[in-house]
């Protein structure tokens, strides 16, 4: 080894002092400091919202709702729920505030990237012509930042995380982070890639280098499945989930090793796999864990009205209302028995008593859910095996606070339903609350009315108001809202269903979408601090984020109406 050291040696020329060796060595690890400068980025960024969470967990009702704390928090709300919605490619969003987040994001990166010049170092062809090193200074400037984003990639795609730990904020909702710090990461991959490739072209040298030297092929080898799992398209996602998540699963270990294999122990690149290694390993270990002191489930599966499929199974977990849990079922078929999928608990968990019976309503589509279809309708009442991971997610703790609750679902965005008015009505949070549902036609929640019932005989007992208004927008045999005129002819409405003798007290029947904005308004309107939950299709959900900003934006300027001083808001949606 030595002796190969001294035949190096010889080779440089001699402009090469120790003074230049030492600016050699400068230049080499300079790079480190931008992967350095992005990990700060990420870590502040974190921490101030960890700070946004404790803030609201110290401070009272009453400062809040004090002029300056309603305008505060308005602002905050408003670009918290502010959405849009890009006709010409059929996009939606995430909110106002996420989005600002990714533009200081992106101008920190590109400024980082492309601040400091020279992008290549001025070397000439010939002899002793690489006096500056054969490394162009933007290609592993680049590298190092994206390398620097591995760790906070893991993280934001673990259901277990510090992130969430730390912030309060649900894995499903940091999702839209883990695929923009994916995208962030490819794209600062293919700087770093293609200067190289310029420059051995350039020196004439590309083919020797790569098939003489591991870190140039090895680097492609990474990028493949790197590509792969960054661009796969969001429709074939959500069409094809089993086949998504089994591939992903296979090319993630690949583009890791290639990845580790193409950094070959560079200054100090293994930090970062070590850091990835333990934010993954703890994430595991802390799902297996919950999973096994979860057990086993035994699942009965049944057929429900409106195309739905119920799933019962008793379980001692504890979970808050409109939580979720990823269910793996095994019933046949290896992708259905290792995929687990997430799914609403439609219950919540009976209060003093150590077991509870989670219930799933769930919507087939393919993969496992038209499995359960076919076991459903051929199987009735079979009993399945599965296995839980979770809850996660459910009802911020702030929502306590609210007086009056607005509840909007559509279809069967009405799993969220049960629990929580369950929750609401046990735990006299509220002395109102108003639930719109828009379905498709009413047979859609025939199987719904015992529940109702129910819950409205609960909710009159505890003197609580409760306001059920369906919004039927297919069926034509309901009367339009226009049409209703008098309090006999509404009454006919009221009944869901052929079985019932007895209408739903407090209960409505209108023909066509809900008018979102002035429901919101309304409610705005008869309570000082209103709680709005939505859970839904995209669409529906975006509706309700812009009605709750509009409101905010009302209370920042103080044109709000009425005596309303808070309003916050809780969505949940069918797809990440």
């Amino acid at each position: 080894m030595c002796l190969e050291i001294r035949k190096m040696a010889k080779l440089v020329p001699e402009i090469s002092t120790p003074m230049m060796n030492e600016a050699d060595n400068i230049r080499y690890t300079a790079d480190l400091d931008y992967s350095h400068a992005m990990v700060v980025f990420m870590c502040v960024t974190i921490a101030f919202f960890a700070a946004v969470k404790l803030l609201s967990r110290i401070t009272n009702t009453r400062i809040r709702r004090s002029p300056c704390g309603r305008r505060v928090l308005g602002f905050y709300r408003y670009i918290s729920y502010r959405s849009y919605y890009l006709q010409t490619f059929d996009w939606y969003s995430p909110s106002l505030g996420v989005i600002l987040i990714g533009v200081i994001g992106s101008v920190f990166t590109i400024t980082l990237l492309l601040a400091v010049k020279p992008y290549y170092w001025p070397n000439t062809k010939g002899a002793h012509a690489v006096s500056f090193g054969s490394s162009p200074p933007i290609a592993t400037r680049a590298g190092w930042m994206s390398l620097s984003l591995l760790p906070f990639i893991i993280a934001l795609s673990a259901k277990q995380n510090l992130i969430t730990l730390l912030t309060g904020v649900s894995h499903e909702k940091l999702q839209v982070f883990h695929q923009w710090t994916a995208y962030a990461m490819l794209i600062l991959a293919l700087v770093h890639t293609f200067p190289f490739i310029v420059y051995h072209i350039w020196l004439g040298d590309m083919m020797m280098q790569y098939s003489m030297t591991i870190w140039y092929w090895t680097g492609i080898a990474s990028l493949i499945p790197q590509a792969y799992l960054t661009l796969f398209p969001r429709f074939l996602r959500s069409r094809y989930y089993e086949f998504f998540k089994l591939s992903h699963f296979l090319a993630a270990p690949l583009f890791l090793v290639f990845l580790f294999l193409h950094c070959n122990f560079r200054l100090t690149s293994w930090d970062y796999f070590i850091a990835t290694v333990c934010v993954y390993g703890v994430s595991l270990l802390v799902s297996w864990g919950r999973g096994l002191k979860n057990e086993k489930h035994t699942a009965t599966v049944e057929r429900l009205d409106g195309g739905l499929v119920g799933v019962r199974m008793e379980s001692k977990m504890r979970w808050r209302a409109g939580g979720h849990v990823f269910v793996r079922f095994i019933c046949g078929g290896l992708s259905n028995s290792v995929s687990a999928h997430p799914f609403t608990i439609a219950s919540s968990p009976t209060i003093g008593k150590e077991g509870s019976e989670i219930k799933l309503f769930i919507k087939p589509h393919s993969g496992i859910t038209a499995r359960l279809r076919s076991i459903a309708e051929n199987q009735p009442n079979r009993k399945l095996t599965a296995t839980i991971e979770g809850p996660y997610g459910g009802l911020p703790r702030s929502f306590k606070e609210f007086s009056s609750i607005l509840i909007l679902v559509g279809g069967s965005g009405g799993s969220i339903v049960v629990p929580m008015l369950e929750h609401f009505i046990a735990t006299n949070a509220a002395t109102g609350i108003h639930l719109v549902w828009a379905v498709k036609s009413k047979d859609a929640i025939a199987w719904f009315e015992p529940e109702l019932l129910r819950l409205q005989s609960a909710a009159s007992a505890k003197h609580i108001a409760v306001k059920i208004s369906i919004h039927v927008t297919r069926d034509h045999s309901t009367k339009p809202t226009s049409l209703i005129n008098n309090e006999s002819e509404a009454e006919k409405d009221l009944t869901l269903s052929g079985t019932s003798e007895e209408p739903v007290t407090g209960m409505s029947v209108f023909q066509g979408r809900p008018e979102i904005p002035v429901i919101v308004t309304e409610a705005s309107e008869k309570a000082t601090a209103v709680g709005i939950i939505a859970c839904g299709p995209t669409g529906m959900v975006l509706d309700v984020q812009n009605a709750a900003a509009a409101l905010q934006l009302q209370i920042v300027m103080g044109r709000a109406r009425a005596a309303v001083e808070e309003a916050g808001l809780h969505t949940e949606r069918f797809s990440w």
